[in-house]
C-alpha cells in the first residue's frame, strides 16, 4: 500500500513537471518568431501548387513592422496597467478575507491550515493569469505576421500561445496543491494519525480552491466588464453609426477592445478553469479521506493522478494536432483540427482512466461517515470507473452540443443570419430562443452523470465525474487562449492597415476561436456544475447534516433565495457593461466630431482605456461582494440547514442561466461573422425584390447627393477666400458626398437593371400564383408533360422550367453590388445587406456581455458559493442564531 501512495506522488510530480516543460517548449515556439519585413517577391517555400506556381507570401513592409510593434506594446501596457490595479484591489480583499478565515473558518483558533492554503491559492491563480496574458500579448502580433504566410502557420502560432496557459496552469496548480497536502501532513501527522488529523489537513486544503475561485471571480467580472464595455462601445459608434469596419484605426476604442481580450478572456478564463480544477480536486480529496480503505492504500490521490495523467495525453494530442495543421487553408479544416483534439484526447483518456482505477484503487471501499447523507457502505472499483468516465464523455458531448448551437457552419447560426434580413428584433428573439434550447442536452448529460455517479459512489463519485470532465483541461484552456490571441491578431491587422488577405485569415481564425471558445465554456459550465455539487457533498460531509428535507420551510426558503442570486449577479454585471459602454460611446462620438476633418489626428485611445479601467474596477466590487458575503451572512443568521437549501437554488438556476447566456452570445457573434465573411444566402423572388430595392436606393442617394453638392458649392462661394480651414472642410465634405454620385450612363444602366427585375418579378409571381405556391425544384428536371408537336405548350413548359430554376437559385448577397459598374465604387453598397449586417451587429453587442461577462462569471458564482460553504461549514453549525431561536 505504501508503494501505491509513493508511486502516485512521484507520477503526479513527474507528469506535472513534464507539463511545465511543454509549456516552456510552446513559449520557445512563439518567441523564436521574429517580426520582420517581407518582400513581395518572397515565396512561402520552394514547393509548387497544383498549377505549378510557387506560393508567394503577402508583403510586410517596414512601416507595418513599426506599426504592429508599437500597437502590440500599447496593448500589452494597457493590459499590465489594468491587471496591476485589479490585483491591488484584490490584495485588500485577500487580507480582509484571510482574517475572517483565521477567526471563523479554521478548525480552532491558532490553526492556519486553511488561511495559508487560501493565500497560496490566490497567488497561484494570479500567477496563472499573468503568465497566460503575457504570452498572449506577445503572440498576437506574431499571429498576424504569420498570416502573411498562410492560415496554417498563423493558426500554429496562436495555438502554441494558448497552450502555454493551458499546460502551465494545470501543471503548476497540481504541483502547488500536492505540496500543500504533503507539507500539511508533515506538520500535522505524528506517530499516531487519527481521523481528526486527516480531516484537519484536508479541510485546510479546501482553502486552496477558495483562494483560486476568489481571484477568478474578480478577474472574470472585472476583465469581462472591461472587454465587453470597450467592444460594445466601439461597435455601436463605429459600425452602426459611422459604417466603419471592425477595428478601424480611426476608432479610439479599438486598443481598449484588444486590451480587454487579454484581461478578460485570457486572465479571466484561466483563473476560472483553474478554480474549477482546484475545487474539484479539493472536494474529491475532502470526501476521499473519509474512507479508511482509501486512506490506508493511498487511493485518495486517484483524482489528482487522473488530472496529472491528462497532461501527458494532452501533450501528445496537441503536438500531433498542431504540427499537422501547417497546411490548413479552409475554415472547416481549421475548426475540425481543434475539435478533433478534444475528441481524440477523450478517446485516449478512457483506457488511461481504466488503468488508473485498476492499479490505484482498492477492490472495495466505503465512503463518508456512517449515519450521514454522504455515507456509502461499499463501492466496487470495477463499477466506480463509470464515475470519471461519465464526466469525461459528458464533457465531450456537451462540447459537441455547444458547437452545434454556436458554429457558423451549423444550421442554428445560419438560421439566425436569415432572421437578420428582417431586422434586429427577429435576430434577438431567435437568438434568445436558441440559448434556451441549448440548455436541453447539457442539462440531460449533467443529470445522467450526477445520478449515476451519486448512486455508485456518493459525493466522491460526483467529484470524480467533475475531474473526468476536466481531464483534458490543458486542451480546453489552449482553445480558450487561442481565441483571444486570434481576435487580437485581427485587430492588429486592421489597426496597422495590413494587407486585406491577412485580415481575411485572422477573421477565420477568430470565427473558429469563437466556436471553440464556446466549446471550452461548455466544458467550464458542465464541470462547474459537477464541481459545485461535489463541493455540496463536501459541505454535507463536513457539517454532518443528516436530515435535509425539501419540505421544511428553512430549506425551501433557502432554495428560493439561492435561485434569485444568479439573476441579481447577472443584472449587476450587465448593468456595469452598459454603464461603462455608455461612457465610451460618448468619448468616441466626441473624438470623431472634433477631428472629423483632421487627417493627421491620432485617436485618443488613452482616454478610453482610462475610463474603461476605472469603471470596470469600480463596478466589479458589488457583484463580488454579493457572491462572497451573502452565504456567510445567511449562514450566520439561519445556519447550515438553510445554506444546504441556498446552495441547491444557486446551482440549479445558475447553471441554466450560464448555458443559455454563453450560447446565445456565441451564436450572435458568429452570426455577425457569417454575414460579414460568407455573405447572406438569398433565393428566388427575394433576389429580385432586394436588387430592385437596392438599385432604387442608389438612384435616390444619387439625386440627394447631387442636390447636397450643388448647395455646398453655392455655400462655398460665400466663404472668405482667406479662410483656408473653412474652404478645406467644405471641400472635404463635397468630396465625401460626391462618392455617392454616379454618372448619367450609370443611371441608365440602373434603370435597365430595375426593368429586368420588374420583368422577372412579374413572371415569377405569375408562376407561383398559377401553381398555387412555389413549385419544387424537381419540376424543372422532370420529363416533359406536353406533346412535342404542340409548339406553344412545349415552349411555355420550357420557360416555366427556367423560372422554376430561378425560384430556387441561391445568390450570396454581399455588401458590394454584383454589377461591375457599381462594384468598383467603394462607398456604394447594398442597402439590404447593410440592413441585415446592422441587425447582426446589434445582436452581437447584446450578446457580448452575455457570453463574456455574465455567463462565464456564473460558473464561478456557483463554485465559489459552494467552496465558501465548505470552508465556513463549522461556523454555520456554531451560529444560525435566528434558526435556533425560533427552533426552525
Amino acid at each position: 500500500f505504501m508503494y501505491v501512495e509513493v508511486n502516485s506522488i512521484i507520477l503526479i510530480y513527474v507528469f506535472s513537471v513534464i507539463g511545465i516543460a511543454y509549456a516552456g517548449f510552446c513559449v520557445s515556439k512563439v518567441t523564436e518568431i521574429k517580426i520582420r519585413e517581407i518582400d513581395e517577391n518572397e515565396y512561402e517555400d520552394e514547393e509548387e501548387d497544383e498549377k505549378g506556381n510557387k506560393r508567394k507570401v503577402v508583403k510586410f513592409t517596414a512601416e507595418h513592422v513599426r506599426k504592429i510593434t508599437y500597437t502590440q506594446n500599447v496593448i500589452a501596457e494597457g493590459a499590465d496597467i489594468f491587471i496591476y490595479k485589479e490585483y491591488l484591489i484584490m490584495l485588500i480583499f485577500i487580507v480582509i478575507f484571510a482574517i475572517l478565515i483565521i477567526f471563523l473558518a479554521e478548525h480552532q483558533i491558532g490553526y492556519f491550515y486553511t488561511v495559508v492554503a487560501f493565500i497560496i491559492g490566490t497567488q497561484t491563480s494570479i500567477m496563472a493569469g499573468v503568465v497566460g496574458m503575457k504570452i498572449a500579448t506577445n503572440a498576437n502580433a506574431k499571429t498576424a505576421f504569420k498570416a502573411c504566410y498562410s492560415m496554417g502557420e498563423s493558426f500554429k502560432t496562436a495555438y502554441y500561445g494558448g497552450c502555454v496557459m493551458g499546460f502551465f496552469l494545470v501543471s503548476a496548480s497540481i504541483i502547488v496543491l500536492m505540496s500543500i497536502v504533503l507539507v500539511n501532513k508533515a506538520i500535522r501527522f505524528g506517530d499516531v494519525v487519527t481521523v481528526e488529523d486527516w480531516n484537519i489537513v484536508f479541510e485546510g486544503v479546501a482553502g486552496y480552491g477558495l483562494g483560486g475561485s476568489s481571484v477568478a471571480l474578480f478577474c472574470r467580472v472585472g476583465g469581462g466588464i472591461y472587454t465587453k464595455a470597450a467592444d460594445v462601445g466601439a461597435d455601436l459608434v463605429s459600425k452602426l453609426e459611422l459604417g466603419l469596419e471592425e477595428d478601424d484605426p480611426k476608432n479610439p476604442a479599438c486598443i481598449a477592445d484588444n486590451v480587454g481580450d487579454n484581461v478578460g478572456d485570457i486572465a479571466g478564463m484561466g483563473a476560472d478553469l483553474f478554480g474549477s480544477m482546484a475545487e474539484s480536486l479539493c472536494a474529491a480529496l475532502l470526501v476521499a479521506v473519509t474512507s479508511p480503505e482509501l486512506r490506508e492504500t493511498g487511493g485518495y490521490y486517484f483524482p489528482v493522478l487522473l488530472s496529472a495523467s491528462g497532461i501527458i495525453v494532452c501533450i501528445v494530442v496537441t503536438y500531433a494536432g498542431v504540427e499537422s495543421a501547417g497546411d490548413i487553408t479552409l475554415y472547416e479544416d481549421l475548426e475540425n483540427s481543434i475539435k478533433y483534439q478534444l475528441i481524440v484526447s477523450t478517446i485516449i483518456l478512457i483506457p488511461v482512466t481504466m488503468l488508473l482505477c485498476n492499479y490505484y484503487l482498492p477492490e472495495t471501499f466505503t465512503l463518508g461517515i456512517e449515519g450521514t447523507i454522504g455515507y456509502v457502505p461499499k463501492v466496487l472499483k470495477s463499477v466506480f470507473i463509470v464515475c470519471p468516465l461519465s464526466g469525461l464523455v459528458s464533457g465531450l458531448l456537451i462540447g459537441i452540443s455547444t458547437e452545434h448551437f454556436t458554429s457558423l457552419s451549423q444550421p442554428p447560426v445560419q438560421e439566425l443570419a436569415q432572421g437578420c434580413k428582417e431586422g434586429a428584433a427577429i435576430n434577438t428573439i431567435l437568438g434568445l430562443a436558441l440559448g434556451f434550447l441549448s440548455n436541453i442536452i447539457p442539462s440531460i448529460l449533467i443529470a445522467l452523470s450526477l445520478y449515476g455517479s451519486f448512486r455508485i459512489a456518493g459525493m466522491f463519485g460526483i467529484a470524480c465525474s467533475a475531474i473526468g470532465m476536466l481531464a483534458n483541461l490543458p486542451i480546453c484552456l489552449a482553445i480558450d487562449g487561442y481565441g483571444p490571441i486570434s481576435d487580437n491578431a485581427g485587430g492588429l491587422a486592421s489597426i496597422c492597415e495590413l494587407e486585406p488577405q491577412v485580415r481575411e485569415i485572422t477573421d477565420q481564425l477568430d470565427a473558429a476561436g469563437n466556436t471553440t471558445a464556446a466549446i471550452g465554456k461548455g466544458f467550464a459550465i458542465g464541470s462547474a456544475c459537477l464541481c459545485a455539487l461535489a463541493l455540496y457533498g463536501a459541505f454535507i460531509t463536513k457539517t454532518g447534516l443528516t436530515n435535509i428535507n425539501l419540505m421544511t420551510p428553512l430549506i425551501m426558503s433557502g432554495i428560493l433565495l439561492g435561485a434569485m442570486i444568479p439573476f441579481i449577479f447577472s443584472a449587476l454585471t450587465m448593468q456595469a457593461v452598459g454603464t461603462a459602454a455608455e461612457a465610451i460611446v460618448n468619448i468616441i462620438r466626441k473624438d470623431f466630431a472634433e477631428n472629423k476633418h483632421n487627417p493627421d489626428h491620432v485617436p485618443d485611445s488613452n482616454a478610453v482605456i482610462a475610463v474603461t479601467t476605472e469603471d470596470s474596477l469600480n463596478q466589479m466590487i458589488a457583484p463580488g461582494m454579493i457572491v462572497i458575503l451573502v452565504p456567510i451572512i445567511l449562514g450566520l443568521i439561519f445556519g447550515a440547514n438553510f445554506i444546504a437549501g441556498y446552495l441547491v437554488g444557486v446551482i440549479v438556476s445558475g447553471i441554466q442561466l450560464a448555458i443559455s447566456a454563453s450560447n446565445t452570445g456565441g451564436a450572435w457573434d458568429n452570426c455577425k461573422k457569417f454575414i460579414k465573411n460568407k455573405g447572406l444566402p438569398i433565393t428566388g423572388l427575394e433576389r429580385y425584390y432586394n436588387m430592385r430595392k437596392d438599385l432604387n436606393k442608389v438612384k435616390e442617394n444619387n439625386e440627394e447627393s447631387r442636390e447636397k453638392v450643388a448647395a455646398l458649392r453655392e455655400k462655398r462661394e460665400t466663404i472668405d477666400p482667406n479662410d483656408a480651414q473653412a474652404l478645406s472642410d467644405i471641400d472635404e465634405t463635397i468630396a465625401e458626398i460626391s462618392e455617392f454620385i454616379i454618372s448619367v450612363e450609370d443611371v441608365e444602366k440602373i434603370d435597365e437593371e430595375i426593368d429586368h427585375c420588374n420583368e422577372m418579378i412579374e413572371k415569377l409571381e405569375n408562376l407561383v400564383k398559377e401553381r398555387g405556391g412555389i413549385p419544387p425544384k424537381e419540376d424543372a428536371y422532370r420529363a416533359y408533360s406536353t406533346s412535342p408537336y404542340d409548339v406553344e405548350a412545349r415552349e411555355k413548359e420550357k420557360q416555366d422550367r427556367i423560372l422554376i430554376r430561378e425560384l430556387h437559385e441561391v445568390e450570396i448577397m454581399k455588401a458590394k453590388f454584383p454589377q461591375p459598374f457599381l462594384r468598383e465604387k467603394n462607398k456604394i453598397k447594398r442597402r439590404s445587406f447593410r440592413f441585415a449586417e446592422k441587425a447582426s451587429i446589434t445582436g452581437d453587442t447584446i450578446g457580448d456581455p452575455l457570453k463574456d461577462t455574465s455567463g462565464p462569471s456564473l460558473n464561478i458564482l456557483i463554485k465559489l458559493s459552494s467552496i465558501i460553504s465548505v470552508v465556513f461549514g463549522n461556523f454555520y453549525l456554531n451560529t444560525g442564531y435566528t434558526a435556533k431561536y425560533f427552533n426552525v
